[in-house]
């Protein structure tokens, strides 16, 4: 909506209010100011802006949305892992393979080479997982946004 059609709709609603009590509006239109007096004598001012998102801003919400989801994941999650039966099996699972590697009897090159492809693969999946919540984290600030202007 362009700010002028704002102030205009602003302007009928509070002319139109008799619950206002307002007595006199005076508009400075070329600085977008609305001066309104009311019945007891007060005066109020009312500066109309539209807002617009600033890239700084944008990346402050980004940093606030790295540091919720490193939260999340760094502290929270690990809780509701500990307690997670699906995740503990897992884990199980994990150090039984890890046994059976051990017996091969793999050369120190071997291991490394191992452990650098785990290590990698792990990296991976734990990049692809932060990334996919912090885009269901902004999914969900989407919608509550839109949520609040449907209602």
């Amino acid at each position: 909506m362009d700010v002028k059609i704002f102030k205009d709709k602003l302007f009928d609603l509070l002319n139109d209010s008799e619950c206002m009590n307002i007595s006199d509006i005076d508009t400075d239109d070329k600085n977008n100011i609305f001066m309104i007096r009311v019945v007891d004598g007060s005066i109020f001012e009312i500066e109309c802006r539209q807002f617009k998102r600033k890239k700084d801003e944008q990346k402050m919400t980004e940093k606030l949305l790295d540091i919720l989801a490193n939260e999340r994941i760094n502290n929270t999650l690990d809780t509701l892992l500990k307690n997670n039966l699906v995740y503990i099996n897992t884990k199980r699972c994990q150090e039984e393979e890890s046994k059976k590697v051990d017996k091969l009897n793999l050369n120190k090159k071997q291991v490394r080479q191992i452990n650098k492809l785990i290590a990698t693969i792990n990296q991976c999946k734990l990049t692809y997982g932060f990334v996919a919540y912090q885009l269901g984290f902004q999914d969900g600030i989407k919608l509550s946004d839109e949520l609040r202007q449907i209602i």
